[in-house]
């Protein structure tokens, strides 16, 4: 879910609406995942029990495997265990998003963890102003399927937002906390910057920031949008507020 969503997923529905994409009509989620590919899979395996104790086909015996942890760390799989627990000899993955076809492989994927040296600098709230910039919204999606898309990247576009303003402004602010993203298999769709900057910059700043966050819109209008009355409208979104004075500086 996003940052700014509440909800229970143990309880709570998913607030689903309509969009249409290519001429077609397709369900999305409002700030959370739709999280349907894994309950297609489940509901199309048991479906085929229903049918296949109905007598609907001829069939040898049939096993269905459901595993934990598909998202994140693979355990389910990988601590599956080997025969006799299952006997098939044949594997059919039905966690895909093509209707009428039948997955025979499976993407792969990797992380990585690396640090890198930084400078930290002390500052004095009587100098510097502290701004939070949280650019949110953006469809995101499955890195698998849909990294060809052109989707924007909540993290590339805040690094590049906070770049240019600084660039365009002639401003030098400092990064206090960046953070961004929620899964490794997802297009990242919200990030959150923490900066602090010379008071006498912040505002030539920020109105440079929303000029740019306007450019950046419209680049990616052809992807990140929804359609409202039959026009495209940008799903990005841009909050910059202003922290009041610290007692302490972030930095610290």
């Amino acid at each position: 879910a996003n940052g700014d969503v509440d909800i229970d997923f143990e309880k709570d529905p998913i607030n689903v609406f309509l969009t249409e994409k290519k001429g077609e009509t397709w369900m999305q989620a409002k700030g959370t995942t739709l999280g349907a590919d894994n309950g297609m899979g489940v509901a199309t395996a048991l479906a085929i029990f229903e049918d296949a104790k109905a007598g609907k086909f001829n069939h040898g015996q049939l096993e269905a495997v459901f595993t934990a942890d598909e998202e994140t760390t693979m355990g389910g799989a990988e601590n599956l265990s080997p025969k006799p627990f299952l006997t098939s000899d044949i594997l059919l993955n039905v966690d895909s998003e093509e209707e009428y076809s039948i997955c025979i492989g499976c993407a792969g994927g990797m992380e990585n963890s690396f640090s890198f040296p930084i400078t930290r600098k002390e500052i004095s709230n009587d100098e510097y102003s502290f701004i939070n910039i949280h650019l949110k919204g953006l469809l995101g999606g499955h890195s698998g399927i849909e990294i060809h898309t052109g989707r924007a990247n909540s993290l590339k576009c805040l690094n590049s937002l906070i770049r240019l303003a600084s660039k365009s402004s002639k401003s030098s602010p400092l990064i206090v906390s960046f953070i961004g993203g929620g899964a490794p298999n997802v297009i990242p769709r919200e990030s959150k910057a923490t900066i602090a900057i010379p008071s006498s910059e912040k505002s030539t700043f920020i109105n440079e920031l929303n000029n740019q966050f306007e450019l950046m819109k419209k680049a990616y209008l052809s992807v990140e949008h929804r359609i409202v009355d039959g026009k495209k409208e940008s799903v990005m979104v841009l909050d910059v507020s202003d922290i009041e004075k610290q007692d302490e500086s972030p930095l610290d």
